[in-house]
């Protein structure tokens, strides 16, 4: 099965300039406050922003603070839904929809502005008083959430692994040291405590979907510059977790002709055909029947390696 691009999360895209959103539903103050409130604003420039988690459970740091629990779950899907919109106005309806889905309740406005009061405290808690702005503002119809992008794990996370699959061909080191450490910033399962609404659920999906092809892309670049037999292991792990992913067969393949060991690799083709067909009626693509070839007309090992991960 192919992999999917990397942007969409939930409305992000890693190739898109932050200063583009400024005509696109961003927080533009207006000229007034602008002159009004000067220090404000340099004040709001000056404080180190907090840094929200969602690559496992919810995690919100206040520097200088230790990280804050976000107790409420109203609260930790809202900030959720923010973040992964970061600089975007996220609007009332897809919150209320986020939260409560077909069933919101006679006043569900009143309960989500509470939300968003309790979240604005949280979120300006280790703010100095002058600080007026804070990070989170109403816009419009809908809420928006004002941060740098690395100060969200998502966001860094997609950055760094658009980055290191990039690279991996024409600079398999670098690509290596990247793609680890955007893995790094995995603590598990994404938007666990984020609710059970769609857009969170997507999200994480997504998510997950971006970190196995970062995995992937990562042993296909240690594949490149070190010994196939470390890999081995690892491989063939994946290859029972995710049968259906080819490039996981491929690289596994590759790594056993690398390895000598041509049999094998050729009975790893044969078997993820197999389960393909069996399980969902399709036939191996056309990279993954490439590679078959090649291993199947090379006689010996230094034929093999002239196979490419």
């Amino acid at each position: 099965m192919g992999n999917t691009g990397l942007s969409g999360i939930a409305g992000l895209s890693g190739n898109e300039n932050r200063s583009e959103n400024l005509s696109r539903g961003r927080f533009q103050p207006s000229s007034a406050l602008l002159k009004s409130n000067r220090q404000e604003f340099v004040m709001h420039a000056m404080v180190p922003a907090p840094e929200i988690g969602l690559l496992g459970s919810t995690r919100l740091s206040l520097v200088p603070r230790a990280a804050v629990f976000v107790p409420s779950a109203r609260q930790r899907t809202v900030l959720a839904l923010l973040a992964l919109r970061n600089a975007r106005t996220v609007s009332t309806d897809e919150l209320i929809d986020e939260l409560w889905g077909d069933e919101p309740p006679a006043k569900a406005r009143n309960a989500l502005q509470a939300t968003i009061a309790r979240l604005r405290r949280t979120l300006r808690s280790d703010r100095p008083k002058e600080d007026v702005l804070g990070v989170l503002h109403t816009c419009g119809t809908g809420y928006l959430l004002d941060l740098p992008d690395e100060a969200v794990d998502v966001h860094r996370f997609v950055h760094l692994a658009e980055e290191g699959i990039r690279g991996g061909e024409s600079a398999p080191q670098k690509a290596i040291q990247t793609l680890q450490g955007a893995l790094q910033l995995w603590r598990g399962r994404p938007l666990c405590d984020s609710g059970n609404g769609l857009r969170c659920q997507a999200a994480a999906a997504r998510l997950e979907e971006v970190r196995i092809t970062a995995v992937e892309e990562l042993l296909a670049a240690q594949l490149r510059g070190g010994p196939p037999q470390a890999l081995l292991g690892e491989l063939r792990e994946l290859s029972v977790q995710y049968p259906q992913r080819e490039r996981i067969c491929e690289l596994l393949m590759t790594a056993l002709a690398l390895s000598g060991r041509r049999t094998e690799a050729l009975n790893e083709y044969h078997r993820t055909r197999r389960w393909l067909a069996e399980e969902l009626g399709l036939r191996p693509g056309i990279r993954l029947q490439e590679q078959y070839a090649s291993i199947l007309t090379a006689s010996t090992v230094g034929d093999a390696g002239t196979l490419t991960p």
